[in-house]
C-alpha cells in the first residue's frame, strides 16, 4: 500500500511533536540549571568551571578570575543554600542577550540562603548536542506579596 503525501505529513508531524529528545531539551536544561546553582553555591568550583561552562565563558574569564568572583558570592550568601533551587520559569532561545546567534535556554530559579532569598538567571547554550551554562547573575528576590 503507498502511503500518501498528507499521511507521511501526519506522521513526521506526529514524530516531531513527541520525539522524546526534543521533549528532554528543556528538562535537561532545567536540571542543569539547578545543578549548576548547587555546585556554584556548594561545589568544588574548578569542576565547575571545567565541566559546567561554555568554551565561550571560559575564553572570557580565566579559572582564577570566576573562583574568586564566585568566592565573593559565596559570602554574599552568607552560607549553603537552604534547600535545593526551584526552577521560576525557563525559556528557549535562538539568540543570546549579546545577539549570538545559537540554541539557548534562559532559566530562573529561587533560592534561599542565609542571606535572604536570591533569583538567578541562567543562560544555557546547547554545544554538541550537550547543554552548557553560557552565563549567569543572581540578585535579591523581591518580597512576596501575601495571597
Amino acid at each position: 500500500m503507498r502511503m500518501s503525501f498528507r499521511h507521511a505529513l501526519i506522521l513526521v508531524a506526529s514524530f516531531v511533536m513527541v520525539h522524546p529528545c526534543l521533549a528532554n531539551d528543556q528538562d535537561d536544561a532545567e536540571s542543569l540549571a539547578t545543578t549548576f546553582i548547587s555546585r556554584l553555591t556548594n561545589g568544588n568550583l574548578a569542576q565547575v568551571y571545567t565541566d559546567m561552562m561554555t568554551a565561550r565563558f571560559r575564553s572570557v574569564y580565566t579559572q582564577q578570575q570566576f573562583e574568586q568572583q564566585i568566592g565573593v558570592t559565596r559570602i554574599q550568601l552568607s552560607g549553603a543554600s537552604r534547600g535545593a533551587p526551584t526552577i521560576v520559569g525557563s525559556q528557549r532561545t535562538f539568540q543570546d542577550p549579546m545577539g549570538q546567534q545559537g540554541d539557548f535556554y534562559y532559566i530562573r530559579c529561587r533560592g534561599v540562603y542565609p542571606a535572604g532569598t536570591v533569583l538567578w538567571d541562567i543562560w544555557l547554550q546547547k554545544v554538541s548536542s550537550k547543554w552548557a551554562v553560557n552565563g549567569f547573575f543572581f540578585a535579591p528576590a523581591p518580597p512576596q506579596q501575601p495571597q
